[in-house]
């Protein structure tokens, strides 16, 4: 009973266990270890599928059902472990059924075998459990794993490439990889097709062959990943901007098994190859916006240029006869005529000059220097240009700086100038009566100085709404304006953008019938103190005349000067003050004398009045300075009386102190004793000229002959004329002719040519004068003369005054000194672009000069213009034809040619003095440059060695010119 509950037991045991294994679908088996017979594995059948008679056959048998491509690798493992008694386990693949219409469908088994010994006796067992569940998701997560870190590869690769060239050469290694693949191929979209790209690094041995090819084709034209029916290549396409731009082909020689995989990989790689080619395009569309814009700047500065020069030229013509006119005996009418047509024509100068500016400084390409600059000069002498405007107006113009104001600052003075002038010009336009005055302040700007410059008028005012309007280029405050004032709309435009450019900004504050205030600012770097000049003690003034602020800045004025100024106010009198004031400083030591300066009305009869009342009253030793209308009245009252100076309105600094000073000394006053705005010419009145010179007129333009012809004959010269370069350069004689004037564009031979071959022929001769006269009033046509040998530059139209004042100074002896301003000016100078400013480049560790050298060359000189002074002329022409000469000799890889030029330049030079000039001669003749960059690098830095050496050279053996008095 108990036997056979136990049997029941064991029966109901094993089912159980076989109901846990077909669950689990699991078979396990065992052998006997005496007749080898496999206990256990009828399950392969039922679960499996196993033919019975494999499964009686043995494990051994077994492996011939497993798929073809997992024998090799199980017999390999299995049969050693049952020869020698050791575990196995695999993971194969069987027949998952019969075949279907796809063919054979498989499924994952995991197999393990092991060994033992009981009682003795070698026992083998084991187990076999469908897995294939668990191993599609091994193999899914596989796959994604590969998707993925392909991916990422990809992906580095795209954002590190620029091009898809490169995108692809880089991604080449990556494919290949997986020995699975052979091949990359890519191929752009053309307007009949496809072309196979010859990228070096991506061709592989052979071209694509036709079915390759093929392949590319139906992807372009389907825009999908696409296959071969082997399996074996596939093509993906590349999209930009939503169409097939290149198509990326991939070849195997053997079929692949992972279609999917491989089908989703290149489809992710399809995309960031397609952020590579954005990328590109974007690049590319960059790139050609920029050479479209470079090219329109470079159109729009060459069409600037030209029409500079055609627009410049006739009027230089309309200008040039309109001057010979004025000068010519004419009536009231035709005088005013003529005036109408000089103001036209200057009005047509300038704005052309404000075109060419907006242009520069819209282009980026503005230049600013930074050069010392007297701050007070600067301003005042830019607003005061336009007094003589101001006055026919009635409009009362003063100008002054603040005390704080330094000196002498470094920055660009021609464009502060302009800023001012435009500030003042608008004031004055828009004033018709009434007051402007400019105040100059400063204050400190993190160790630089920002200058303000407040320009307030008592004009009609500007509505709010359009004030900042008024910034915009050709913009005025409504229709009208043009009509009643004229004007371009372009001189606050430029002001704004000149002031931005040097850090600083334009602001405005106005109310209508009340005013305007234009308030510009920039920032300028501080400059070395200059020695005082002061006197050597304080000089008292009181000051008179209307107005509270106009006595402020006339205040400042005086104070620059040393003076103690008691400002009175309007209702008091200045005589009685003048007592009080004596009395006061009765018993001091020197000069006690208060000076009283008057600040007359600007109405004529007004300050007629005055002046006659004031003369009654004032003792006549009391020392006197008069700010005065341009009356003759005036004039006549104050020429006679000792100790009076004179200014007309508005008055410079300068000129203010000269007037004290000429005041105190008691000289009888002259209307034009004093260096300040002096009345205007009459239109008939010629320019002082000084000696009669000969003249060479270069210039190939009939009319201009004519006018250049007529105007320095005018001013008593004779005149030669040369009709082009060649002309100039075969007719000129260094004895005979003591200025040139040179015309820049010319057919044959331009001006600059000729310059270099006048001073490389006349070297050794006196140098004469060659000035520029050009219509070219664009950026760096005056550096390419003085670079050229020139000594100035004029632009077309030149005024008779300008061209009497420049053949004067170069010709007189007293511009000698301005030959060393002239080099420097061609010396690439402290100046840097407007958007991008860099530290200055450190000093040369060199010395420029020899001074022992010089010391004993002036020890062995004689009065001026003896031997060191020709010696130093020559030098100047000789020096610049020797650096010529090296360079072309080194453009014709000429060394022994390029080593004696430099091998002369440098005994030469070391002979005067020009030590950095000669060593670094003589390094180049040591060593000559092997490269055309090492070539043209020391050639550059031989050239600026050379002028800032005879810059050095002018300013040390400069022989102080004749002075006056």
């Amino acid at each position: 009973m108990g036997a056979a509950r136990g049997e029941d037991d064991l029966a109901r045991s094993h089912r159980t266990m076989a109901e846990g294994q077909r669950m689990a679908s699991l078979v396990s088996w065992a052998e006997d270890p005496v007749t080898g017979e496999v206990v256990g594995a009828e399950g392969l059948t039922e679960l499996f599928g196993f033919p019975p008679e494999v499964v009686a056959a043995g494990p051994e048998a077994w492996m011939s059902v497993v798929h073809p491509e997992d024998q090799p690798a199980l017999r390999a493992q299995v049969l050693p472990a049952r020869a020698h008694g050791r575990q196995a386990e695999y993971v194969v693949r069987i027949p998952d059924g019969d075949p279907g219409p796809h063919g054979q469908a498989w499924r994952w088994v995991r197999g393990c075998s092991r060994f033992d010994v009981v009682d003795g006796l070698p026992r083998r067992w084991g187990t076999i459990q469908d897995v294939t569940v668990t191993r599609r998701l091994e193999i899914e997560l596989e796959k994604q794993v590969i998707v993925n870190v392909t991916s990422e590869a990809v992906a580095t690769v795209a954002n590190e490439a620029t091009t898809l060239e490169e995108a692809l050469v880089a991604l080449r290694p990556i494919v290949l990889a997986d020995p699975a693949w052979g091949e990359v191929y890519a191929h752009r979209t053309a307007p009949d097709g496809l072309v196979t790209m010859q990228v070096p690094s991506l061709l592989p041995e052979q071209d694509p062959g036709p079915e390759e090819v093929a392949l590319a084709e139906r992807a372009w034209r389907s825009g999908e990943v696409v296959w071969n029916e082997a399996l074996t290549d596939l093509a993906f396409p590349l999209r930009l901007a939503g169409e097939v731009y290149a198509v990326v082909g991939l070849h195997s020689d053997v079929r692949t098994e992972q279609q999917e995989l491989t089908t989703e990989v290149a489809r992710r790689a399809a995309t960031q190859l397609e952020r590579v080619l954005e990328r590109e395009s974007a690049e590319a569309a960059l790139a050609a916006a920029r050479d479209q814009a470079l090219a329109a700047s470079r159109a729009k500065s060459d069409f600037l240029a030209v029409m500079s020069h055609e627009i410049r030229t006739p009027l230089n013509a309309v200008l040039g006869m309109a001057e010979l006119l004025g000068a010519s005996e004419l009536d009231a009418d035709q005088r005013r005529l003529v005036q109408s047509v000089r103001d036209a024509g200057t009005t047509l100068i300038g704005l052309v000059d404000d075109v060419l500016d907006l242009s520069r400084v819209e282009a980026g390409s503005l230049v600013l220097e930074n050069t010392a600059l007297d701050v007070r000069e600067t301003v005042e002498k830019a607003a005061v240009m336009l007094g003589a405007q101001a006055r026919s107006r009635g409009v009362e113009l003063t100008t002054a700086c603040a005390p704080q104001v330094p000196a002498s600052l470094r920055g660009d003075g021609a464009r502060l100038a302009q800023i001012v002038t435009n500030l003042v010009s608008n004031a004055v336009k828009f004033t018709p009566s009434g007051e402007i005055d400019v105040a100059v302040t400063a204050r400190d700007d993190d160790g630089r100085v920002r200058l303000s410059v407040a320009v307030r008028d008592t004009g009609a005012g500007i509505d709010p709404v359009v004030l900042d309007g008024l910034f915009d280029s050709f913009t005025q405050a409504d229709a009208s304006t043009t009509r009643t004032h004229g004007g371009s709309g372009l001189g606050l435009s430029i002001a704004r953008r000149l002031a931005r450019s040097m850090g600083g900004d334009v602001t405005a504050v106005s109310r209508p019938g009340r005013g305007s205030t234009f308030t510009a600012e920039v920032v300028l770097d501080r400059d070395e103190p200059a020695a005082s000049e002061g006197r050597s003690r304080p000089t008292p003034v009181l000051l008179t005349g209307p107005g509270e602020r106009r006595r402020r800045l006339l205040s400042w004025q005086l104070a620059h000067h040393g003076a103690e100024v008691t400002a009175l106010d309007d209702d008091a009198d200045p005589v009685e003050a003048l007592r009080r004031t004596r009395r006061h400083g009765e018993g001091d030591e020197g000069d006690d004398r208060a000076t009283l300066v008057v600040d007359l009305p600007l109405q004529a009869t007004r300050a007629e009045a005055a002046v006659g009342a004031l003369l009654q009253a004032l003792p006549p030793e009391v020392p006197l300075v008069v700010l005065a209308p341009d009356s003759p009245v005036v004039a006549t009252l104050l020429a006679n009386r000792p100790g009076t100076a004179r200014l007309v309105k508005p008055a410079t600094t300068v000129a203010l102190g000269d007037a004290l000073d000429l005041a105190r000394s008691g000289v009888e006053n002259a209307p034009e004793a004093v260096r300040g705005l002096a009345p205007a010419r009459a239109a008939g009145e010629l320019p002082a000229s000084g000696p009669s010179r000969r003249v060479l007129v270069v210039e190939d333009n009939d009319v201009n002959q004519v006018i250049s012809r007529r105007l320095l004959e005018v001013l008593g010269h004779t005149v030669d004329i040369a009709e082009d370069g060649e002309e100039a350069v075969r007719v000129f004689d260094p004895e005979r002719h003591d200025f040139v004037l040179m015309d820049v564009q010319m057919p044959r031979m331009d001006g600059y040519a000729a310059t270099r071959a006048l001073r490389a022929r006349h070297a050794g001769a006196r140098r004469t004068p060659i000035v520029a006269l050009t219509a070219g009033a664009v950026a760096g046509v005056r550096e390419q003369c003085l670079a050229a040998g020139m000594d100035d530059c004029l632009v077309k139209p030149v005024d008779l005054r300008l061209l009497a004042r420049t053949v004067s100074r170069w010709t007189d002896g007293t511009a000698r000194g301005d030959i060393a301003a002239s080099i420097a000016a061609s010396i690439p100078a402290p100046s840097v672009p407007v958007d991008l400013a860099e530290p200055s480049a450190p000093p040369t560790a060199m010395p420029v000069l020899d001074e022992g050298r010089l010391a004993e060359l002036r020890m062995m000189d004689e009065p001026a213009w003896s031997y060191l002074d020709r010696t130093v002329e020559n030098i100047g022409a000789s020096a610049p034809a020797a650096v010529m000469a090296a360079r072309e000799a080194f453009e014709a890889g000429d060394t022994e040619r390029f080593r004696f030029v430099v091998h002369k330049l440098a005994g030469s030079a070391l002979n005067i003095g020009l030590r950095e000039v000669g060593e670094v001669a003589r390094a180049m003749e040591n060593d000559p440059p092997g490269d055309r960059a090492d070539g043209l690098k020391a050639l550059a830095a031989l050239d600026l060695a050379v002028r800032r050496g005879l810059v050095a050279l002018v300013a040390a053996t400069r022989v102080p010119g004749p002075t006056s008095g």
